[in-house]
């Protein structure tokens, strides 16, 4: 039986984490509904068991395509035939079978264990909906005739469902009238349905009408289609003000075809030196791949030593999405994208600096990525490979990069390595961990960099403490068991969770080309304490503080900080 849960960890606009200035910004997403897409097991229709010898001695066992056998025999043979059923064929099979049943006595209690090995096969062949039976015929020969007919859908409905479509839920599965069933195509489609977190379905089987068909009956759970929130956080820099405040909105219905339409705005406290737009437009495709709009506006004003700095950044970015065949216990994806950014500052990226230019990225993205499910663990990979070839119209130029940067080019490759793991550990405690390994063949504007410091990366240190072309970042935490300091959740009022964790970060950059007399590595790391508090799915609250255990010279004047999160929904 296969039982993944879906998680939605390094989505489709996923953007790379500390390495692009719009992440930050970009709307929160809806809290998913994790399920466990689960397809159910079939029996075989048994005949009635006993243990009265009905062949003296089994010569062969005869897999027939279809419902219906030779009543009066077939020629005897020595053996195992399966003209037609390729499943039934396999070698490994076969040679049980052989082992088990041929040249012994065979009961009724024998035929039960025969079709129920037949269908266990089947099973095991991502096909788990088949009817086996054995059928009224003459045994005298000893050959055995066993009716073999693979399952195939008669409908999709769907149940449960009150803001979406049934139209629209049963359309996403894939499946059409006729389809064979295979298990993996299940999961591997209503995973992607449940993508969109305001509705999640598992599925039973039903029986047809007639004999060989099957019903998919999805159970659904929806919910009011719209939500919109509030947050703080304080990922904000010493240029453009510490605060952040964000509010924004999540509809998951958009036109009533499961399209995703997310809005968030962000503010320094005082709407004056930082106001960012962001959004993203999530269209799911007829066959289950996914194309994703997404892009913002930054308007960032510092006033360092007394004068006032002007930054304007805007990017539009588009990403096409398709999912890849399961294997096993692997789930992947790939993605396809082209980024276009335009910036006149790196006031996001621990800058202080103008431009008298403005600077065009051009680049394009090949993304792939793979979720290995275990019982008690999760393993994401994600590889992303960024491709600028430069000269893609005005100021995509070497010329203007180089005044923003020193030695930038305009044609570039990079490549980042993320990988994430989640580890149950006794007591019901959780190890994670998280790395993002970053290579460039050149020198990259800010938004490119990777960045380490700050809540999402080191923390104990400021965001984007140091910058490089070259770098990783390593997190490990371990994590209490959650636990509720309200009580068990009554019809009053949702449950609440409180978990704490004790983190150890770790990261290291480096520039391709270095100015004269910059320090050729920069290492940061830092210990320390962290909450999460979460109320169902409308307050979260998150709080690290972390100590550094590494000074870079830098000119920080603390060495310890703290780090928040709040965001309250309805």
């Amino acid at each position: 039986m296969k039982k993944f849960l879906f998680l939605s960890l390094l989505p489709v606009l996923a953007l790379s984490a500390h390495a692009q200035d719009l992440q930050r910004v970009m709307p929160h997403t809806a809290p998913d509904k994790k399920v466990n897409v689960e397809v159910p097991e079939t029996e075989p229709q048994p005949v009635p068991g006993g243990t009265e010898v009905v062949v003296k001695k089994l010569r062969g066992i005869k897999f027939v395509a279809g419902k219906t056998v030779v009543p009066g025999g077939v020629p005897a043979f020595d053996g195992i035939e399966a003209e037609g059923l390729p499943f039934l064929q396999d070698e490994k099979f076969q040679a049980k079978l052989k082992q088990d049943y041929l040249g012994k006595p065979a009961t009724f209690d024998t035929l039960n264990r025969i079709t129920r090995d037949a269908t266990t096969q089947y099973r095991h062949s991502d096909h788990p909906v088949v009817d086996i039976v054995v059928p009224e015929q003459d045994v005298t020969d000893g050959i055995l005739q066993v009716a073999v007919v693979e399952g195939h859908v008669n409908q999709v409905r769907s149940e449960g469902q009150k803001w979406f479509s049934e139209e629209i839920l049963v359309y996403r599965t894939g499946f059409r009238p006729g389809d064979r069933i295979s298990e993996s195509r299940v999961v591997e489609n209503l995973n992607d349905m449940n993508r969109n977190p305001f509705h999640s379905s598992n599925v039973e089987l039903a029986p047809g009408p007639t004999f060989g068909t099957t019903d998919l009956v999805l159970k659904t759970e929806d919910r009011f289609p719209a939500r919109f929130y509030t947050g703080y956080d304080n990922t904000g820099n010493e240029i453009t003000g510490q605060d952040r405040y964000n509010f924004g909105f999540n509809y998951g219905n958009l036109f009533g075809m499961d399209q995703q339409l997310n809005y968030q705005f962000t503010s320094d406290n005082a709407f004056e030196r930082f106001q960012a737009h962001a959004g993203s437009y999530i269209v799911p495709l007829p066959w289950q791949h996914t194309f994703t709009l997404f892009g913002g506006y930054i308007d960032s004003v510092g006033h360092p030593s007394g004068t006032n700095l002007v930054g304007k950044a805007w990017q539009a970015s588009g990403r096409y999405n398709a999912g890849l065949p399961t294997l096993g216990r692997y789930s992947q994806n790939m993605s396809v994208g082209y980024d276009f950014k335009e910036s006149n500052n790196d006031l996001e990226f621990g800058g202080a600096d103008i431009f008298n230019t403005n600077t065009h990225i051009s680049q394009f993205l090949v993304s792939y990525n793979c979720t290995y499910h275990e019982p008690s663990a999760l393993t994401n990979l994600l590889l992303n490979c960024y491709m600028s070839p430069g000269g893609l119209g005005t100021h995509n130029l070497t010329s203007d990069f180089q005044i923003a940067r020193y030695k930038a080019q305009d044609d570039y490759v990079y490549g980042q390595l993320a990988l994430d793991r989640t580890q149950r550990l006794p007591g019901d405690f959780t190890w994670f961990f998280k790395g993002l390994l970053q290579e460039s063949s050149a020198n990259l504007l800010g938004s490119e960099q990777i960045g380490i410091g700050g809540a999402d990366a080191i923390r104990g240190y400021r965001e984007r403490e140091a910058n490089g072309d070259n770098g990783y970042q390593i997190t490990n935490e371990i994590r209490t068991p959650p636990v509720s300091i309200k009580g068990v959740a009554t019809e009053k009022g949702p449950s609440d969770s409180l978990q704490f964790i004790a983190f150890w970060d770790y990261g290291w950059v480096r520039n391709v080309h270095l100015l004269p007399g910059e320090d050729a590595n920069v290492y940061l790391s830092s210990i320390g304490p962290g909450v999460r508090y979460a109320i169902g799915q409308f307050v979260s609250v998150k709080f690290d503080y972390g100590f550094q255990l590494t000074n870079p010279g830098l000119g920080d004047p603390d060495s310890s900080r703290g780090h928040i999160a709040v965001t309250v929904a309805y």
